[in-house]
């Protein structure tokens, strides 16, 4: 019995492990397959697509992508659900792991933008336009002028423990983003 109890406290770490990196794989690829799903539907459709990186408030780690059409009035539509990062992961909000989340964040404006289920229209929101030819545009403000095509465009993926940290942790992913033709990349350690 002495045995069994020795062998499960040295397996269980490690299961803990392999867990949170399969998490953290799973997160990875539902960020990059809807970047790349924003690609596509705006160069298929002709239109400019948005991707909006989603957090409940200022305190909260970005946990939720969503796809929306805007129209000239800036009214937002969804065009899919809103697809929510595995269980404990998020990505960092710190600029220098995330150069994406140095632009202007935005609070849901409760006539323009969609209802969330579980945030209604409480939360805030990152900004990037996918334009049809595969370029991609981030939401400008006077004080803050987004990033520009010669910037690094990279979000890093975290346990949600590190979201707001300023140095990598031991196990993360970050996507790189081309400005020019919205193509992806992921570096893992």
């Amino acid at each position: 019995m002495a045995i069994i109890v020795i062998l499960m406290a040295a397996a269980v770490p490690a299961l803990n492990s392999v867990l949170e990196g399969g998490r953290l794989t799973q997160a990875t690829t539902l960020i990059v397959n809807q970047f790349t799903l924003a690609k596509q539907n705006a160069t298929t459709e002709n239109k400019n697509i948005t991707l909006r990186v989603i957090r409940k408030d200022t305190s909260s780690p970005y946990d939720r992508i969503q796809l929306v059409r805007l129209d000239s009035a800036g009214n937002a539509t969804p065009m899919l659900r809103v697809a929510t990062l595995p269980t404990q992961t998020a990505i960092a909000s710190d600029p220098s792991l995330s150069s994406i989340m140095g632009i202007a964040e935005s609070a849901a404006d409760p006539t323009k933008d969609p209802s969330i289920p579980g945030l209604e229209t409480s939360y805030r929101y990152v900004q990037f336009t996918f334009r049809p030819r595969g370029s991609l545009e981030t939401f400008r403000t006077p004080d803050n002028l987004g990033l520009n095509i010669e910037d690094n465009w990279f979000a890093t993926v975290v346990f949600a423990r590190h979201a707001s940290d300023s140095s990598p942790p031991a196990n993360f992913a970050t996507i790189q983003i081309d400005p020019v033709n919205g193509g992806v990349q992921v570096y893992r350690p």
